[in-house]
């Protein structure tokens, strides 16, 4: 048996974001989300996982995406906390550099974001929702040793972490088998995408796994999403509007039966 953790990213970044992750968790194949407490749609967000968890239960995982970067040229957010109390993650005006890399550049303290990092993981507990593990925008845990302090938070509160390219758990929770990274999809056209994840499952062994997703909509704010320096042509929302038709595609049913593999939570990953 193959097991696949579908995980849907970014929830929270925008209205289009927020709207695509719903269709797609409720085409019934998405069933896990990461959401950014510090996104400028989080708050649309919350109310709609809160009434998708009260539905739902256990058979939806929901995760911290830790974010303490804003990567796009022009739709930027920053952090949770007062601007005064993380000065190193920050640029002039009081929202996050763009990368990973500049907080490392910068030798920002490791403290304040462990502190941002805490306040985002309250805010979706203020808000409501049922928090099951934490996971890395841009694998933000490589920067200053933050993984092991993002470790030592989720023992503490009873989640689990997901690193990034593997499954990182307290040392009392161990897995049945290894848990494999299927990579983050490639932009494609949709059945040049759906094509991509048969082959990926025909030559998968038996065992667990794990692909991410950034599911969108082709309009609104996301069609304004570009790194600075990169086109300004909507090219991000196409791709991210392709991995929600294919994780709302009936194809999907028919391709995990013929090669036995189920989607299934995280947590029933981790036992």
């Amino acid at each position: 048996m193959k097991r696949l953790a579908l995980r849907g990213d970014d929830m929270g970044s925008c209205t289009e974001a927020n709207a695509a992750i719903i269709e797609a968790v409720e085409a019934g194949f998405l069933k896990n989300i990461s959401v950014m407490a510090c996104g400028p749609a989080f708050d649309e967000g919350a109310v709609l996982l809160r009434t998708l968890q009260r539905r739902l239960g256990d058979r939806l995982n929901v995760g911290l995406h830790v974010t303490l970067n804003a990567e796009w040229a022009t739709e930027k957010w920053g952090p949770i906390l007062p601007i005064e109390r993380v000065p190193s993650l920050v640029e002039e005006g009081g929202l996050f550099t763009p990368f990973p890399k500049d907080l490392r550049d910068r030798a920002a303290s490791p403290d304040e974001m462990t502190a941002e990092a805490e306040a985002q993981l309250r805010r979706l507990r203020d808000a409501g929702l049922q928090v099951d593990y934490v996971d890395e925008h841009m694998h933000i845990g490589e920067v200053a040793g933050l993984r092991d302090r993002l470790v030592h938070l989720a023992a503490r509160e009873g989640l689990f972490v997901l690193e990034g390219r593997t499954t990182r758990l307290p040392p009392a929770v161990r897995f049945a088998s290894e848990v494999c990274y299927l990579g983050e999809v490639v932009a494609s056209p949709l059945e040049r995408l759906l094509a991509d994840w048969d082959a990926r499952l025909a030559t998968a062994p038996t065992g667990d796994y794990l692909l991410v997703t950034h599911p969108g909509q082709d309009e609104g704010i996301m069609r304004r999403f570009h790194i600075a320096g990169a086109p300004d042509d909507g090219a991000v929302a196409r791709e991210r509007d392709t991995e929600r038709q294919a994780l709302c595609d009936p194809q999907l049913a028919e391709m995990f039966a013929a090669y036995g593999a189920t989607c299934v939570t995280l947590r029933e990953i981790v036992g």
